[in-house]
C-alpha cells in the first residue's frame, strides 16, 4: 500500500470505529437519515457523530470531509463519469 493510504476502516485521525463508518458513508453520498438508517441510529446521532468528525478531521463542511477521505484512503478511487 503506497505511504498515507490507509485501510477503510482503520481508526484515522483520532476517530472512534462509529465516526470512521459515518464518514464512509458520508464519502460514499449518503445523506444524514440513508446514514442514521444504515447504522440504526437518529438522526440526530448523525449529526452528532458528524460535528465531531469535522471538528477532528479540521473540515468546515461535508465536501471537505470527502476530499479527506479520498486521500486518507477511507473512501477509495474516484470512478471516473461519461463515456470512455
Amino acid at each position: 500500500m503506497p505511504p498515507g493510504r490507509r485501510q477503510p476502516g482503520e481508526n484515522t485521525f483520532g476517530l472512534t470505529p462509529r465516526e470512521v463508518e459515518v464518514w464512509h458513508l458520508l464519502a460514499t453520498g449518503s445523506d444524514n437519515k440513508e446514514i442514521a438508517r444504515a447504522m440504526e441510529i437518529s438522526v440526530s446521532t448523525v449529526k452528532n457523530y458528524i460535528t465531531s468528525i469535522f471538528e477532528k478531521l479540521d473540515v468546515r463542511d461535508r465536501a471537505q470531509a470527502v476530499i479527506a477521505a479520498y486521500e486518507s484512503g477511507l473512501a477509495g478511487s474516484p470512478r471516473a463519469t461519461g463515456p470512455g
